[in-house]
């Protein structure tokens, strides 16, 4: 599914990050978001922050990835974050290792309040990730009648589902296919100094890592 324009909906970039189409390069870092980062994501979406530029790179046709359409330039924590908020578990690169990360965050329809933790007894919360692989509103409606929230907690679960399913727009830059492949390294290098800190065999392998793939491990380890 191509990106055609200047932001993209939360379901498309997860769905697209899924099935390949935006592909996360070897010579990213790895996934090192804390918990509460995640879950500061997540409210910062609901209550419509900016969350910051995710710049993809346009494959050319006809390269040596061939089934993949973008790849993540900077952005990879943020977008892998994206998959674990609306689906509870993310397949990451995580201690040198790919694993699947799970995480439960809680939202407080009283409180309108993100939580890590679990409810007690008598906190009518819902879980993230259940509530956000609902895909139709009908459905939505029929589990919070089931649950028996009340009027107010519906409007702000009902607000939820549509920011994250309908609403919010992740502004994306995509870097033309024909950009040459030393601005393509120098690109990466500038734009991930600014975030989490660069590993120096991120920096020192990234060329390479454009034109061969399966080196960066080799070059780790």
């Amino acid at each position: 599914m191509p990106i055609t324009g200047n932001t993209e909906k939360i379901p498309n970039l997860v769905n697209m990050l899924k099935k390949g189409e935006i592909y996360i390069p070897e010579f990213q870092r790895e996934f090192v978001w804390s918990n509460n980062q995640v879950r500061d994501l997540a409210e910062s979406i609901y209550k419509g922050y900016p969350i910051g530029l995710l710049i993809f790179y346009e494959v050319p046709e006809g390269s040596q990835f061939k089934e993949e359409f973008y790849w993540v330039l900077d952005g990879q924590q943020r977008l892998l974050s994206l998959v674990l908020i609306m689906e509870g578990q993310v397949q990451a690169i995580i201690g040198g290792r790919e694993k699947t990360k799970r995480l439960d965050i809680w939202f407080d329809p009283v409180n309108e309040r993100f939580e890590l933790r679990r409810p007690h007894e008598g906190e009518n919360w819902v879980k993230l990730s259940e509530i956000l692989q609902i895909q139709k509103r009908a459905d939505l409606e029929r589990l919070l009648r089931e649950r028996g929230f009340d009027p107010d907690e519906k409007d702000r679960i009902s607000t939820l589902w549509s920011v994250f399913r309908n609403d919010y727009n992740v502004p994306v830059h995509v870097l033309s296919k024909n950009v040459d492949l030393d601005d393509l390294g120098n690109i990466f290098v500038r734009v991930n100094f600014a975030g989490t800190r660069v590993r120096g065999a991120d920096v020192y392998s990234t060329m390479i890592a454009i034109a061969h793939r399966g080196i960066v491990k080799e070059l780790r380890d």
